[in-house]
């Protein structure tokens, strides 16, 4: 397994009302937690309450980057 395999599909309507599946590999998930974490100013210190679903990008994609 390489780094840009598939890994996750999500399945989104989008802007457009029209149900597609976006296919995400490992470097996209662990690439997107990093930049929100650095965007938020998250430290080590910081704990983050994930309201969303895991089957929701950002409740997968947060939760699962997080080392605790």
């Amino acid at each position: 397994m390489s780094a840009d395999d598939p890994i996750n599909i999500q399945y989104t309507s989008g802007t457009t009302g029209f149900p597609k599946g976006a296919t995400l590999s490992h470097h996209n998930i662990l690439n997107n937690g990093f930049f929100v974490g650095e965007l938020c100013g998250y430290t080590e210190r910081d704990r983050v309450a994930i309201a969303p679903p895991f089957y929701h990008c950002f409740g997968m994609v947060i939760s699962g980057t997080s080392e605790n």
